[in-house]
């Protein structure tokens, strides 16, 4: 008994604010107090007093009778008990076991090896912790383990510094730290919702109905642990942290669309990246080869699924990308015709300069024979009409084409 000269301290640490002016703070202390057990293992003790028998609670209240004879510490320990404690319970073991070498390993003895009484008293302290164990309320919530924990851990601070300390500022204390854990924990339920949901989606409208369903667990947590404040300052805060954590997902979503789609347009044009560095379309022809390798492998792209929001925006970028190779490819088809055509027309000239010779040659044959009179006037001007015709029809043949050509060079 001497050992709780504590709690001859707590009644100057203590303040109760009570609902009525009347009301003398010594009447509202003891409501606040929690019931008195005091356990005793003295196996040589004797439960008489003068002669007679008593119970475990009445040699408690015996106890705390003040005793004249005894300095003053004595009695003020008991008196501090018997006004903070008004609910007190006693209980009294016996020995454990009478076997010396139980005594030695009682941590590891089957109960079954204990004694009867002991265990029937140990029986009677259980049941008694349990009917008389209420949950502590404080601000009409029931306090947890961690929570009651808190508040002791505080309250022991602030004795053993010596100050007072005010319920009211620890219970504010406490409930910021038990709301912290309970926006972590929240926070926590909302990311593991959120990442049940296989990113990249298309539908923006999906991404945010499955916001909508991971926020409600996540307050469902939230209100389960939480403890009330006036300004809903971690409500407030959950909220903020929720919406910034949807922001990071529709940009993750973003960046995992991306992703994917340029691993699939890699797949889907790989045959036409190889037979590009193999200079296929390089040769005749090539171009076309290449539009329609072109579009086959676009076609492949659009129908690939799960690209996401993203698969639009990469393939016009793709696009804008190869837009220098496209063009080069064709220009070279286009040289390569005209040139084909340059060539042939270039024959046809040659082929011209020599019916032209030949028809001069004729011409100049008749020419001899009309002087050496063997041949007529008529014979030799039908042939000066068809070498004029046909010179100007290839001088005609001729300048079409070059203006053709000039025409697709603007172009």
């Amino acid at each position: 008994m001497s050992d709780l000269h504590i709690v001859t301290k707590l009644k100057n640490f203590i303040k109760i604010k009570t609902q009525t002016n009347d009301s003398k703070e010594e009447d509202e202390l003891w409501k606040t107090c929690l019931p008195f057990v005091w356990v005793i293992r003295d196996f040589c003790l004797e439960m008489e007093i003068d002669g007679k028998e008593v119970t475990a609670d009445e040699y408690l209240e015996t106890c705390l009778l003040p005793n004249q004879e005894k300095n003053k510490e004595y009695n003020e320990c008991r008196k501090c008990i018997t006004e903070l404690f008004p609910d007190r319970k006693c209980f009294i073991f016996p020995q454990p076991t009478t076997k010396v070498k139980h005594l030695r390993n009682l941590e590891n003895i089957a109960d079954s090896e204990l004694d009867e009484d002991f265990v029937a008293e140990i029986t009677k302290l259980r049941d008694y912790v349990y009917s008389r164990a209420e949950p502590r309320i404080v601000q009409g919530v029931p306090l947890n383990g961690r929570m009651l924990s808190t508040l002791l851990q505080t309250f022991t601070e602030c004795i053993s510094r010596g100050d007072a300390p005010s319920l009211q500022t620890i219970v504010q204390s406490m409930a910021d730290r038990e709301n912290s854990k309970v926006v972590a924990a929240a926070d926590t339920c909302y990311r593991e919702s959120m990442d049940k949901l296989v990113l990249p989606v298309k539908d923006a409208f999906k991404l945010q109905q499955h916001h909508i369903e991971s926020e409600r667990k996540a307050f469902d947590v939230f209100k389960q642990l939480y403890f009330p404040d006036k300004d809903y300052k971690f409500q407030n805060e959950l909220k903020v942290k929720l919406q910034t954590l949807l922001q990071q997902y529709c940009k993750r979503n973003k960046e995992e669309s991306e992703k994917k789609c340029r691993t699939i347009l890699i797949h889907a044009f790989k045959e036409v990246e190889e037979k590009h560095m193999n200079g296929e379309y390089a040769k005749p022809g090539g171009y076309r080869k290449y539009i329609a390798d072109w579009n086959l492998a676009e076609e492949e792209y659009l129908s690939a699924k799960g690209k996401g929001p993203k698969g639009e925006k990469v393939l016009l970028e793709f696009k804008k990308n190869k837009a220098g190779e496209a063009n080069r490819l064709a220009m070279n088809e286009c040289l390569y015709w005209q040139t084909k055509e340059l060539e042939a027309e270039k024959q046809k000239v040659t082929i011209a300069e020599m019916e032209e010779k030949l028809l001069r040659d004729k011409m100049t044959s008749l020419q001899k024979q009309k002087e050496m009179g063997e041949t007529n006037e008529k014979e030799m001007a039908e042939l000066i009409q068809t070498f004029k015709a046909d010179k100007q029809k290839n001088r005609e043949e001729i300048e079409a084409f070059m203006q053709s050509a000039l025409e697709k060079k603007k172009h």
